[in-house]
């Protein structure tokens, strides 16, 4: 651990890595925390499992666990939400509780659960919401739920696998 303000040491604060001004900083009982640059996790209270990387990455999450953030402000946004992957400048989650988002370019923004976002903020090449994909067993199943060759279908499970229909 280096710099100050840092992870608090406790007994129920086990398995954190924190390198920065302010890294970690509310930590009480989260685990398995990795915090690198300026303000990184600084509000992180008890969510587990997160990894911020760059100047006030996931800087406000409380409680959410199991996000990744790299980039300048990577993931400000963020409070409550969990399972997001955010790489870039300024990539982020359009609400507080915003989930299993995936983001990747400088900038870009996600408006529904489970969406992933790649490209910019002046333009998002790829931008789907896995809630909106049909669902299907096998590539057999999506044939018959009328899925296109090429067209997505997801497993539905929990989390749910992304499939690319072929003939």
């Amino acid at each position: 651990i280096l710099g100050l303000p840092f992870i608090r040491s406790s007994s129920s604060v086990t398995g954190n890595t924190s390198l920065g001004l302010l890294t970690g900083a509310a930590i009480t009982s989260a685990t398995g925390a990795t915090a690198i640059g300026t303000s990184a996790l600084e509000a992180n209270t008890s969510g587990t499992s997160n990894t911020a990387v760059g100047y006030a990455s996931l800087a406000i999450t409380t409680t959410g666990a199991d996000n990744t953030a790299a980039g300048h402000n990577a993931g400000r946004t963020n409070v409550t939400g969990s399972g997001n992957t955010i790489l870039g400048s300024a990539a982020d989650v359009d609400a507080a509780a915003r989930s299993n988002c995936i983001l990747i370019g400088a900038g870009v923004v996600s408006t529904a659960d489970g969406q992933i976002v790649i490209g910019s903020a002046s333009n998002s090449v790829f931008k789907v919401s896995l809630t909106a994909i049909p669902i299907a067993a096998d590539n057999a199943a999506a044939a018959t739920a009328n899925v296109p060759v090429g067209g997505f279908y997801r497993s539905g499970a929990d989390p749910s696998v992304l499939y690319i229909r072929t003939a």
